[in-house]
């Protein structure tokens, strides 16, 4: 496998390009076959864990004489070595051994600024171009069940619309999925089977295949082109892991609703729930409830959680919790408006709460529907209210709830005597959008990500102080950013969803401007500048997430462990629409470069000066492409020449070459030049890794032998 990428020097900062290849290290590895949770890969097939008698290495097991030099990849040991030794070719003294990589490499990222930059946009298609818009929520899901070391990026699924029918009931759409790793396209799905782009989707292995099933709000064709909505043909639409149609659904209630994906019966399919019905793994209605199904007046959102521990599911609504057969269970209804739902565990027992925005107010029930706090009104609600999010906001050790109004995002303490943590102003007609939070920094305290018609926020976790905004138009209906790992780097992501299809108009400006070439549409994801954030999971796969719903892999647990009472790499989760650090360890890359892999070559003079570097990730995770790479005449932070980027994804032990053009020099500029990865000319670099004193390289200067007349 090889690339090319190369930089033509023709004064000081100069163009890009440059060269890769793999050299003598591993090719990408498929990551073996996709073992169930708790099992190995050894020997080229799962065994139980309690059997690997080596070195456990991720979802690897490493046998006498290997060594673990990255999760899921064991290597035979090389030759004993010394500390700083030269094990010559392409190996490193890791550990007493001659290896590749190191697999212990870690980074803790410092607690800072918080500096968020693009780290790729979707914008448009060739494959139906009208379908640009973006106004739900995406998800992050592998495509097929991959092990959980895998360096197979997940997959960003998401529903586009056209840009010129506003955000009503519905507003025809595809479905489309893109490469988590850099937005590149992978399928898009027929508009023969229309999707109604103002629904959620669920996503996951609905039918026990290894195969995630995508599942959203489905259009009838008549409603697609332009004609009255018929509600009894409304329904949802199931599409495979190739963006294929596998079934649909009519005569249920969708609106802006978005369905969820759970095991309601502990069998080998799973189920899809839409308010209060359930969809088996094809397609076919198994029962529905008559009372609640989890709106706020805009469409069904519910949730599935086992609140009153019988050990069966049930299926949770602001006024009704269904066992998992829609009946009521006792007490319910309880006479409370309905609402869109959250689950935590805010008092301490052994049954969680469930969480209800309705009306513009918010409130708190028990599991046997008791109102135990509330309804409190959410300052500037309008007539709504978003869908809540649980989490511990202020470092406390309590739980707090988050929720968006027309006019301001709110946090919540309850039981306190002002109930009020902090408000913040906002801008959001349809008073309905939701939220996520993530801890960026793993201090105990965390961050809101909120979008309202006109901006992208993160708020600070304890006083609401905005972190981090940009210009982000939406006509806003159920959606929220999700917070995710989309390029299996082992930091988190944010991801955004972007359109302009109504007509509003914000502090930079009207949606749609009267210049349409700069309307805004499409799917953001946001990195932090130095990659300071910490790892967290590869997916987020419905609107209502929670961490226990899904596996890494787009599994669907048989038995879902409660979310109120379950750890995640030694934390206790208890949130809600709140993602989880991923890796404990930190683990990290480690860029690199070597004296004999940097040079300049004359053969081509004297039409071609080139300087070529060879750059290594001598750590223990891979680097997406796009790393800067500095050449200075004299020392590091001497003066800047030109700056390269590398242009593929360098795997542990793995390299690219990169190609400076010199062709322009008439005179070496200094006695000689120094290469430093990492590094964008200013002496700042995009990657935390564990070991910066390997980043740089002098390479002797040169130019082209003198013709002879």
């Amino acid at each position: 496998m090889s690339r090319i990428s190369r930089v033509m020097l023709g004064g000081l900062m100069l163009a890009l390009a440059g060269c890769t290849s793999r050299g003598g290290a591993p090719a990408e590895p498929d990551g073996g076959p996709a073992c169930p949770t708790g099992q190995i890969v050894r020997a080229g097939s799962c065994a139980a864990a309690q059997t690997c008698d080596g070195t456990a290495c991720g979802s690897a097991c490493c046998a006498a004489g290997e060594a673990c030099v990255a999760p899921g990849r064991c290597e035979a040991r090389g030759s004993a070595c010394a500390a700083g030794a030269d094990c010559g070719g392409d190996l490193i003294c890791v550990a007493g051994s001659c290896q590749t990589a190191n697999g212990a490499c870690t980074f803790r990222p410092p607690k800072g600024a918080f500096t968020p930059r693009v780290a790729w946009q979707w914008t448009s298609s060739f494959i139906h171009p009208e379908y640009s818009d973006v106004l739900t929520t995406p998800v992050v899901v592998p495509l097929v069940r991959t092990p959980p070391d895998s360096v197979v990026a997940p997959a960003v699924v998401f529903n586009a619309i056209l840009p010129d029918r506003g955000a009503g009931s519905e507003v025809p759409g595809v479905m489309r999925a893109v490469s988590g790793r850099d937005g590149s396209e992978l399928w898009t799905t027929d508009p023969a089977h229309p999707v109604n782009g103002l629904a959620g989707i669920a996503a996951g292995d609905l039918d026990g295949s290894g195969h995630t099933t995508f599942v959203t709000g489905r259009l009838p064709l008549a409603s697609a082109a332009g004609t009255a909505r018929d509600p009894a043909e409304d329904g949802l639409v199931a599409f495979g892991d190739e963006g294929t149609f596998r079934w649909e659904v009519k005569g249920l209630y969708v609106y802006w609703g978005a369905p969820s994906i759970a095991n309601l019966y502990g069998g080998d399919e799973a189920q899809v729930i839409l308010g209060a019905t359930v969809i088996d793994a094809h397609g076919a209605i198994v029962c529905q409830g008559a009372s609640g199904i989890g709106e706020n007046f805009l469409g069904p959102i519910s949730t599935v959680a086992d609140v009153d521990l019988d050990g069966s599911p049930d299926i949770v609504t602001g006024n009704t919790v269904y066992d998992n057969h829609c009946q009521p269970e006792p007490g319910w209804p309880n006479g409370q408006p309905d609402g869109l739902v959250a689950v935590g565990d805010f008092t301490g027992d052994a049954h969680p709460e469930i969480v209800v925005v309705s009306a513009a107010t918010v409130r708190m029930q028990d599991w046997q529907g008791k109102v135990i706090w509330g309804p409190v009104a959410i300052p500037g609600g309008g007539a709504g209210g978003g869908a809540p999010t649980i989490a511990d906001f202020d470092g406390d050790g309590q739980l707090e709830i988050g929720v968006a109004g027309r006019f301001s995002y709110t946090v919540f303490k309850p039981f306190a005597a002002d109930p009020v943590l902090w408000t913040r102003t906002t801008q959001d007609d349809s008073a309905v959008t939701g939220s996520s939070v993530f801890d960026f920094e793993h201090d105990g305290r965390a961050e809101v990500v909120y979008g309202d018609e006109c901006y992208t926020r993160v708020y600070d976790g304890p006083t609401g102080q905005p972190l981090f905004e940009a210009p982000n138009p939406s006509c806003t209906v159920h959606e929220l950013p999700v917070i995710a790992d989309v390029d299996k780097d082992g930091r988190a992501e944010i991801v955004v969803a972007t359109n302009s299809v109504c007509k509003k108009t914000c502090p930079w400006g009207p949606h749609i401007p009267d210049d349409l070439t700069t309307r805004r549409h499409g799917i953001t994801v946001y990195k932090e500048l130095r990659d300071h954030w910490v790892s967290t999971r590869p997916v987020w796969n419905q609107h209502a997430y929670h961490v226990t719903n899904v596996g890494d892999d787009g599994s669907i647990p048989r038995s879902e462990a409660p979310n109120w009472t379950a750890s995640w790499n030694g934390d206790r989760l208890n949130d809600f629409r709140a993602n989880t650090i991923g890796d404990p360890d930190y683990r990290a890359p480690d860029l690199a470069v070597r004296e004999q892999d940097a040079a300049i070559d004359i053969s081509g003079c004297p039409a071609h000066l080139r300087l070529t570097v060879k750059v290594w990730n001598r750590g223990a995770v891979l680097v997406t492409a796009g790393v800067p790479v500095a050449l200075y005449a004299g020392p590091a932070g001497g003066q800047p020449l030109a700056v390269a980027h590398t242009a593929g994804t360098i795997l542990p032990g793995a390299s690219e070459t990169v190609t400076f053009d010199l062709s322009s020099w008439q005179s070496a500029p200094t006695a000689a030049l120094t290469v430093v990865v990492d590094d964008d000319g200013s002496g700042q670099g995009v990657v935390g890794e564990c070991d910066r004193a390997n980043d740089a390289v002098s390479v002797p200067a040169r130019i082209c032998p003198t013709q002879p007349r």
